[in-house]
């Protein structure tokens, strides 16, 4: 079995650290996705052939969080805004979490101390918007009445909320997870 070790060492940065670990896998199809999408100028790659089976499980159980996996994340459909769709990338087990995980972390901020964005400068608008914040308010502003009781209520179930007379058809919410996992590693992928 041949490992694919990648360690990040930014070889253009003006301050030189120590490579790290960054990914690895023992799947040579993610291996060349994972150098087709990223800048392998950041990157250095080493190989281990004939890994035993023994030692790729003592390296997944010690390094998990650095095992590539394909996921899928979900965008707005370029040709179509109001629609979304899920994209496949190769990235880190870290990655995949931190994405999803950050991403709660940002909509509970958001839904706690909601204000109408349309006063603020155009681009910390366009911020805004790239992290969904503008879903966020109008879904807020258009299926609730925007309180503390109602934010703490709707993170409990993110996003799973109902309004009270069952009447009026809740807005879907949904967050752009490609468009963070770029706001995040955007530095870390190729310019193709």
């Amino acid at each position: 079995m041949k490992l694919y070790v990648y360690y990040f060492a930014d070889k253009n940065a003006e301050e030189r650290i120590e490579p790290f670990l960054y990914a690895y896998t023992n799947d040579k199809e993610l291996a060349d996705k994972f150098e087709d999408t990223r800048d392998m100028n950041k990157f250095i790659l080493k190989t281990k052939d004939n890994i035993k089976k023994k030692h790729m499980l003592e390296i997944a159980h010690t390094h998990s969080r650095h095992q590539l996996v394909k996921t899928y994340f979900d965008t707005k459909d370029m040709d179509d805004p109001t629609k979304i769709i899920k994209v496949p990338l190769v990235c880190t087990w870290e990655e995949e979490e931190t994405v999803f995980i950050k991403s709660d972390q940002i909509s509970y901020i958001f839904s706690k101390y909601m204000f109408n964005p349309v006063a603020l400068n155009l681009k910390l608008q366009k911020s805004l918007n790239t992290l969904g914040y503008f879903q966020m308010y109008n879904f807020l502003y258009n299926n609730f009445l925007v309180s503390e009781e109602l934010t703490d209520d709707l993170y409990r179930g993110i996003f799973h909320a109902s309004n009270e007379d069952d009447e009026l058809p809740l807005l879907q919410f949904k967050i752009d997870y490609l468009a963070f996992f770029y706001y995040l590693y955007g530095g870390t992928m190729s310019k193709k």
